[in-house]
């Protein structure tokens, strides 16, 4: 009889551990789903910030003249001293000249850098630039 208690002890034993193995188990498994869900709430969040600001940097930009080597005073402007390139609104200098006009031509009243937007106020007459 003594036996077959320590038998019945080491059965129930064992039971109780494999009982306890599959609870830590499923508590493992329902841990891990868990914070499977919140990377996939952090990664939707983190794309729709990365997508807002993307838009947000797609601001309309806006084309101007600029010189396409650098322009000395008194210089008469041939197309090949002439580039277009964009910027964003916010970066466009007052006197601007817009693709738009034709200013081959025109002599320079100061210098103008490569890369420097064409100002009106650095052209010629201004009735000159139209």
């Amino acid at each position: 009889m003594f036996k077959h208690n320590r038998e019945s002890k080491k059965k129930l034993l064992i039971v109780v551990g494999m009982a306890c193995w599959i609870l830590v188990s499923i508590l493992i498994q329902v841990h891990i789903a868990d914070k499977k869900i919140k990377l996939r709430k952090e990664a939707e969040m983190f794309r729709q910030r990365v997508a807002a600001e993307t838009v947000a940097r797609q601001v309309k930009k806006v084309q101007v003249l600029v010189a396409a080597r650098s322009i000395f005073s008194g210089t008469k402007i041939v197309l090949e001293d002439v580039a277009v390139r964009e910027f964003p609104p916010e970066h466009i200098k007052p006197g601007a000249i817009p693709p738009h006009v034709n200013i081959v031509g025109v002599i320079t009243r100061s210098h103008i850098f490569e890369g420097e937007q064409i100002l009106s106020t650095k052209l010629g007459v201004p009735s000159e630039v139209r």
